[in-house]
């Protein structure tokens, strides 16, 4: 029965005819009782944080996995300021993450979101962590266990 749920799964999101995957839409926790300012302004910086990362990720593919990587962790309740300091630092020339390691970073920060993760704290690991140039797995395992 499990082999036939994911397959159904795959071909519910596209994969099977190789169509983009939708990203489920879902708002942040609590959203609810957020006033209409509140989600006024949620939008509006994550629509500029769409926006910085079509104009500094000139691959359409890989800006396009970063949008919806960022759009997930702040969906997930990721700190917008936290997700706005994430792409500033990743999408930089100097700090330069390719998209698999952005969705993963993003990923093991949103896995913070109820656990009372300090999350300026976290964020200030990770800048400090791209500038110091730990990419890849080592800068994802090192995010997990500073939440821990």
């Amino acid at each position: 029965m499990k082999k036939q749920e994911t397959s159904q799964s795959s071909k519910s999101r596209g994969v099977a005819r190789k169509q983009p995957v939708e990203q489920e839409k879902k708002e942040p926790p609590n959203w609810e009782s957020w006033t209409q300012e509140e989600r006024t302004r949620w939008e509006e910086r994550l629509r500029k944080i769409r926006e910085v990362i079509g104009a500094r990720v000139l691959n359409k593919a890989e800006a396009t996995s970063y949008q919806l990587s960022a759009e997930a962790a702040a969906r997930s309740g990721v700190p917008m300021d936290q997700v706005e300091e994430l792409v500033r630092h990743a999408v930089s020339n100097g700090n330069r993450l390719d998209a698999d390691t952005f969705e993963r970073v993003s990923r093991a920060m949103a896995a913070g979101v109820g656990r009372k993760v300090d999350f300026p704290a976290l964020g200030e690991f990770v800048r400090n962590h791209l500038a110091d140039g730990t990419r890849g797995d080592t800068l994802v395992i090192g995010i997990y266990r500073e939440m821990t």
